[in-house]
């Protein structure tokens, strides 16, 4: 492919997304960060029965926002199950419990669909009985599509605490589930930053890369309908140091905008199907494909490149491609079939032998942990977008 396939190839893939549930969709896991707590501190009491109880209070350390806060609420404890938390982020909640000497806390969020909302969850894990002086979102709270620029503002909090300080008691070890609502990000969203949600770290400045688990999925796809670019003509005996001599086509399979190197993914009895996505920066632009390009999945299975372009393309030769700048487009890889059983694999591409012509880039690239079925949920960008010119 163009030398420059593999830019911008993670932005769909990267994250950590699973289908909980019929009304939920997850987009994002974060790893979580392990704190240390303040020391609690044993205070006394006596109920309404004048029965004296000790109990361990945890004063939470300020955060920047504090001084724009004037109320406290004492809120119910939102403890979630132990066995939902663990599914979600497996060891995580060991490393606190089996922390003998000091109190630690994971302090870690997961962004979700739900109801046609954006929920965020955060989660807290008490370190002691009473915690106070915690914080969660003011009306500074937003999400932004750093692709169009999109805000989306927050509706609400649940338990209800909105720009207060909270002070909540459950157990030590329980794991609480403090939600922030958001209108519905929109489907194409992939890219996003969160403002102000101080406890979590999130001040804006850090990009999160979204992905959508799609439920289940047939087992085999259709043959992909990508239509190979018409030959134009061929110079003489073709030197990869000589461009006169390379190929000509146009009329590529033309999609609409994405980000260079997206990817969809068709598996049929006998082949696997990859298609990625180009940018076309000229009126004429050069591509290639090495034949020794592979998948290879985590058994160590190689699945070797078979045709390209339907067979109409060269592989190991530079060609051009006549089109118009600010085309996307896309061409056929055709790779000996995947089983249904592989979730996830490894696209390698070797370096092209070196050649010698202008802004010359001869390399190719290894990605790793490609989904399959988010690959496979992306076959409706690559439909065919013809081309509409205004002069």
């Amino acid at each position: 492919m163009k030398r420059i396939i593999i830019i911008g190839m993670m932005v769909l893939l990267c994250a950590n997304a699973v289908a909980q549930s019929e009304n939920q969709t997850i987009l994002y896991k974060s790893r979580g960060s392990i704190t240390v707590s303040p020391q609690p501190i044993k205070i006394h009491y006596t109920d309404e029965e004048n029965i004296e109880y000790k109990r361990e209070v945890v004063r939470w350390p300020n955060n920047e926002k504090d001084s724009w806060m004037r109320d406290t609420c004492w809120v119910k404890a939102p403890v979630i199950s132990a066995e939902y938390y663990d599914n979600l982020f497996p060891g995580m909640r060991e490393n606190t419990l089996n922390s003998p000497r000091v109190k630690l806390v994971v302090i870690n969020w997961m962004l979700a669909i739900e109801n046609d909302e954006t929920v965020m969850h955060c989660f807290f894990t008490m370190p002691a009985d009473v915690v106070e002086n915690l914080f969660l979102a003011m009306q500074e709270t937003a999400i932004v599509d750093l692709e169009t620029g999109v805000n989306y503002r927050i509706r609400r909090t649940e338990p209800e605490c909105m720009r207060k300080h909270i002070g909540v008691k459950a157990k030590a070890g329980d794991v609480l589930d403090f939600k922030i609502y958001f209108p519905k990000l929109a489907e194409t969203t992939r890219r996003i930053s969160i403002y102000t949600v101080p406890l979590w770290s999130q001040y804006g400045g850090v990009e999160y890369l979204l992905t959508r688990e799609i439920k289940a999925q047939k087992e085999y796809d259709d043959v992909p309908q990508i239509k190979s670019p018409t030959f134009i003509s061929k110079g003489k005996k073709y030197d990869k140091d000589n461009w006169d001599t390379w190929r000509r086509y146009k009329d590529p399979h033309l999609i609409k905008p994405l980000r260079e190197g997206t990817m969809a993914l068709w598996n049929t009895p006998e082949a696997t199907y990859l298609a990625i996505a180009h940018e076309q920066n000229s009126l004429t632009e050069y591509y290639a494909v090495n034949s020794g390009t592979i998948l290879l999945d985590n058994s160590g299975n190689r699945y070797k490149l078979k045709r390209f372009g339907s067979g109409n393309l060269p592989m190991d030769e530079l060609f051009w491609i006549d089109g118009y700048s600010g085309d996307f487009l896309t061409f056929l890889m055709e790779f000996e079939p995947m089983p249904p059983s592989v979730t996830s694999f490894t696209y390698v591409e070797p370096d092209l032998e070196p050649f010698h012509v202008m802004f010359a880039n001869n390399k190719g690239g290894v990605i790793s942990n490609l989904n399959v079925n988010q690959l496979r949920a992306n076959q409706p960008l690559f439909e065919y977008n013809p081309r509409v010119i205004k002069e």
